[in-house]
């Protein structure tokens, strides 16, 4: 327990450096516990009774509730039961209009314990029925609670299954999207090829001709001349003739 104070003491002068003022009185009633198991009791008393002064002083109703409570550990601790029950009533009290239902269902535990050493079990069956009550509510809460937690995790699981179901389908779509575009530009790709080689063979075919008709037309050109020759030389050879035939009747 001297090695608990000392750890318990640094913690405390740690806070007070900070100001930490809600932190304060647990660490106070940490060393006044650790001061009561060593039956060093003036000093146990003298935590507490700091630890209630600030929580006064910062009017911290749930923290009043719990040193109160804690003052009839102390009591119950030291077998003075009449004293463990007034400060575990003022603490009930306390936890009742704060609707503190761990606090209530503990103080009732307690009080049918003092009531039972103080033989009166009545009181005591009477605390210990409510102390029950009180647990099955928290189990209740604890249980609900649970099962809400649960649902929440469920439709947290089934939120981030659509989640990723939507992402598998947009990523899905995506690769349709692309497989078309990529379909459509081959096809696009395959036309503008096609319709290249089809015009190079029609241009091919147009040369072909054109050639084919300006041989042709060559041709029948030089058969023109060969005949415009042909007929020239006649003619020039039937010219001749006739102009020898006239010499010769003039000679004779």
């Amino acid at each position: 327990f001297d090695s608990s104070v000392f750890y318990y003491k640094k913690a405390l002068k740690l806070k007070q450096q900070l100001n930490n003022k809600h932190g304060l009185p647990y660490t106070l009633n940490n060393i006044s516990i650790s001061y009561m198991l060593s039956n060093k009791f003036d000093s146990a008393l003298l935590f507490l009774d700091s630890a209630r002064q600030i929580r006064l002083e910062i009017n911290d109703q749930m923290g009043l509730a719990e040193c109160y409570s804690q003052y009839g550990d102390f009591y119950q601790y030291t077998k003075n039961y009449k004293k463990a029950i007034s400060f575990f009533l003022t603490a009930l009290q306390k936890a009742d209009s704060l609707n503190y239902l761990y606090l209530k269902s503990d103080m009732n535990l307690k009080l049918s314990e003092c009531f039972e050493h103080e033989h009166q079990p009545q009181l005591a069956l009477k605390h210990y029925k409510k102390h029950k009550q009180l647990q099955d509510s928290l189990i209740n809460i604890e249980t609900n609670k649970t099962i809400a937690n649960l649902q929440i995790k469920f439709e947290t699981v089934e939120k981030e299954k659509k989640i990723e179901q939507q992402h598998v389908k947009l990523k899905n779509r995506s690769i349709q999207l692309l497989m078309l575009l990529t379909l459509t530009v081959l096809i696009i790709l395959s036309f503008l090829l096609f319709y290249t080689r089809f015009k190079h063979k029609q241009e091919l075919k147009l040369q072909e001709k054109l050639s084919f008709e300006k041989h042709k037309h060559l041709i029948a050109l030089i058969e023109t001349e060969e005949k415009e020759r042909t007929r020239f030389a006649r003619e020039l050879h039937d010219g001749l003739g006739q102009i020898l035939s006239t010499a010769r009747i003039n000679l004779a």
